[in-house]
C-alpha cells in the first residue's frame, strides 16, 4: 500500500515499542512507518536506531514541541514521508487488524474527503435517544487531530499557504480543507485509545494485557512473535541493582502460554557495571477469554 503513518511517541519507550508492534501487526508491514519523537531520551533513541537499521520503521525524528491545539505536527513529519496517503497516530492509540485498507478504501472512493478521522469527534450532546452505531464514514464537523488520514498532496498544498506562526488555537489544516471545498469525515471501529494512555502522559504507557492481541494457532504465533534482543546484543536498558544504563543480552527464551501456544520473549541481561543478572518479559499475545 503507498501510505506512510507517522506515529507520535510522547510516552516513552514501553509504549512507542507497543505501537511500532502493533502497526505492523496490522498492516502486515504493508505501509511506512515514519516515527516522530517529542523528547531525544536515550533509551527510545537507540530502540529506533536498531528498528531503522532491521527495516521496521523508514526513519525518525525529534519534534520537542509535541502537538498542540494550533498544530498536529504533521508540518515537520511530513517531510520525512513520501507516500500517496499519510496517517497520523500515537503511541496511545491501538489499531484494530484491517484498518488501513478500510481507511484506504473510503478515501479512493470519496475523493471530496480531504481529512479521515479516526477517533470518535467531540459532539454536542442532543436531547433524547443516543445516536444508533455506525459503521461507515459520516461527514463532521471537525475530527480528532490525533489521529486522522489524509492524501499527501493536499497536506502540502496546506503547509504552503499557511501562515509562518499560528493565528488562534483552531486546527488550520481543517479549516484549510473547508475553504478548499473539500469535506472531513469521521471511520468507527478502527482505533481505539488505551485505557492507561493519554495525551501528553509523562509516565510509559505499557500495554495491559487485555489490550493485547490473541493468539492465534502455534504455528501463526510462531511466525508473529517478534524477538526484539539478539544474544551478544549490548542494549540501553537500567541496571535494577545499580541503575547503570547498558546491559548485554545473555540468552533469549520463547514464552509458552497455558496453550503451549508462544507469546513472547524473555531475555536474560547482565549489567556491565555490577555484573548482576535480570530477566524481562516481552509478552506480546494473550489468551482467548
Amino acid at each position: 500500500m503507498n501510505v506512510s503513518i507517522v506515529l507520535f511517541a510522547n510516552n516513552g519507550m514501553d509504549a512507542v515499542r507497543a505501537a511500532v508492534r502493533n502497526l505492523r501487526a496490522t498492516t502486515g508491514d504493508a505501509c511506512q512507518i515514519v516515527v516522530m519523537a517529542r523528547e531525544c531520551r536515550e533509551d527510545v533513541a537507540g530502540y529506533l536506531t536498531r528498528e531503522c537499521v532491521k527495516g521496521r520503521i523508514a526513519g525518525f525524528g525529534f519534534d520537542p514541541r509535541g502537538p498542540q491545539a494550533s498544530r498536529c505536527g504533521m508540518d515537520i513529519a511530513s517531510s520525512l514521508a513520501d507516500k500517496t496517503y499519510l496517517v497520523r497516530a500515537q503511541d496511545d492509540l491501538h489499531f484494530a487488524d484491517g484498518w488501513l485498507a478500510r481507511v484506504t478504501e473510503v478515501l479512493d472512493s470519496h475523493r471530496d474527503i480531504g481529512c479521515l478521522g479516526l477517533l470518535p469527534p467531540r459532539l454536542r450532546r442532543r436531547r433524547g435517544r443516543p445516536p444508533k452505531p455506525r459503521l461507515e464514514a459520516e461527514v463532521v464537523e471537525r475530527v480528532d487531530c490525533r489521529c486522522f488520514a489524509t492524501r499527501r498532496d493536499v497536506f502540502l498544498e496546506h503547509e504552503c499557504q499557511q501562515p509562518a506562526e499560528p493565528d488562534d488555537a483552531d486546527c488550520r489544516f481543517q479549516r484549510h480543507l473547508c475553504e478548499a471545498g473539500l469535506r472531513v469525515a469521521y471511520l468507527p471501529g478502527q482505533v481505539e485509545p488505551l485505557r492507561n494512555g493519554g495525551a501528553g502522559c509523562e509516565h510509559a504507557v505499557v500495554l495491559p494485557e487485555a489490550d493485547l492481541p490473541v493468539h492465534a494457532g502455534s504455528l501463526a504465533a510462531r511466525e508473529r512473535i517478534e524477538q526484539i534482543y539478539r544474544v551478544g546484543d549490548d542494549i540501553i536498558h537500567t541496571c535494577r541493582s545499580c541503575g547503570n544504563s547498558e546491559l548485554e543480552v545473555l540468552a533469549a527464551t520463547v514464552e509458552f502460554c497455558r496453550h503451549d501456544v508462544p507469546v513472547g520473549f524473555s531475555y536474560t541481561m547482565r549489567c556491565s557495571e555490577c555484573r548482576q543478572m535480570q530477566v524481562e518479559e516481552d509478552i506480546q499475545f494473550r489468551c482467548p477469554t
